[in-house]
Parts: C-alpha cells; sequence; structure tokens
C-alpha cells in the first residue's frame, strides 16, 4: 500500500513513501506506547502502525532512562508501516543499545507485520509467543507507479529490504532467499513456532 513518483529521481527517493505493509485488520487495540516497570526490567509496548508517532514515543521513553541499568523489553504489536520511519527507529535503538540490553518480543495473541519485523530483528535477544504472528511481503507504494516501471521497481526495493533491513541479523540466508521467493505478489504469514521449526532465526527462544 505504498506509493511513488517517477521524474528523473532514483529508486532511493522513493524510500519516504515506501511502506513495507499493508495495515492488518487483526490489530485492533488503542495505538501507542506503553511502559511497565519492574525490578528485573522495563518494558516498553508498542502498539500501531510503524509511523508517527512511533519514533517521537521512543525516544521520550528512552531519554527518561537514559541512566537506568535495567534491561530493556520492546513488545511489538504492529502491521508495518513506512520504511524510513521504521529504519529510524531501528538507527535509535542500535545507538541506545550501547548502554542497554534491548531485547525484543511478540507476545501471545500479538502480530509482527512488515516493517514491524526489521524492528523486531533488532533485540539481542528475540522472543515470541509459539502462536504469535509474523507477516512477511513485498514493499509497497503511496502513490503510482507507470505500469511499465512497477515490477522492476518492486523488485529493487523488496530486495534492499529483505537484504538491509532483514538480512545480516542471524537470519539464516538460504531460509531467506526462500521467503523472498514466496512473498512474491503474496503475504506470507508464519507463526513464532513455525519460524523456530524453520529453523528461520528470525525468533531466538519461544516464550
Amino acid at each position: 500500500m505504498s506509493k511513488v513518483y517517477f521524474g528523473g529521481l532514483g529508486i532511493a527517493a522513493f524510500f519516504a513513501l515506501c511502506v513495507a505493509g499493508a495495515p492488518s485488520k487483526g490489530i485492533q487495540q488503542k495505538a501507542g506506547l506503553t511502559v511497565k516497570q519492574d525490578a528485573a526490567q522495563v518494558v516498553l509496548r508498542w502498539n500501531g502502525a510503524v509511523e508517527a508517532p512511533m519514533l517521537e514515543r521512543f525516544k521520550e521513553a528512552f531519554e527518561q532512562l537514559e541512566d537506568d541499568e535495567r534491561p530493556i523489553l520492546i513488545s511489538l504489536n504492529s502491521p508495518g508501516g513506512f520504511v524510513e520511519h521504521g529504519r529510524a527507529i531501528m538507527s535509535l535503538i542500535h545507538q541506545q543499545s550501547r548502554n542497554h540490553t534491548i531485547n525484543t518480543i511478540v507476545e501471545a495473541g500479538n502480530s509482527c507485520a512488515s516493517m514491524c519485523v526489521p524492528i523486531y530483528l533488532v533485540g539481542e535477544t528475540r522472543m515470541a509467543h509459539p502462536a504469535a504472528k509474523f507477516m512477511f511481503h513485498e514493499a509497497s507504494f503511496r502513490a503510482p507507479i507507470p505500469s511499465m516501471y512497477y515490477k522492476a521497481v518492486v523488485n529493487k526495493v523488496t530486495d534492499q529490504l529483505f537484504d538491509d533491513d532483514i538480512g545480516g541479523r542471524s537470519v539464516d540466508g538460504k531460509w531467506l532467499t526462500h521467503m523472498r521467493e514466496r512473498v512474491r505478489g503474496r503475504d506470507v504469514w508464519l507463526t513464532g513456532r513455525q519460524l523456530m521449526d524453520q529453523g528461520s532465526g528470525v525468533v531466538d527462544k519461544l516464550m
């Protein structure tokens, strides 16, 4: 569900409008970030799309935790969203991981679709409920692409998403190549259990 304008601009210029996934109707809870703290850790739960104000809410939370030595657990429930917004959040988590142990989880009844997956993969330890749902698919755009260019642009952008945003984070290379083929023209949903059973490397531990 993303879009791009052609007109002498390179493909890279379209990433600001690139959406890694269409919203999932299964995510109905109120959007936003909630913070839960106990003696052992801080849990940051995000429910909603990968778009504003997600980045700002996480920045505010990390600022409050600047001098906190407890591990941070990021719990995700998201239909995906904008590639560049997701990449900014990934960069923020990478930066904060210099001072904090940051793990990620998709809990029971929750989903991590599309651009949510690369954010999930930033976690030092990646956990999931066996029935938690993950979705992979091709990039889409919020502006029309001339039909003569459409397939080439979608393939190029999706290849970069798989190579740069999903690959290289302990994800199994053969599994990733197979998944890249499976998503051509379709959404692929897998549970945490299936990802573990397939040896994907996406999920480290079932909860």
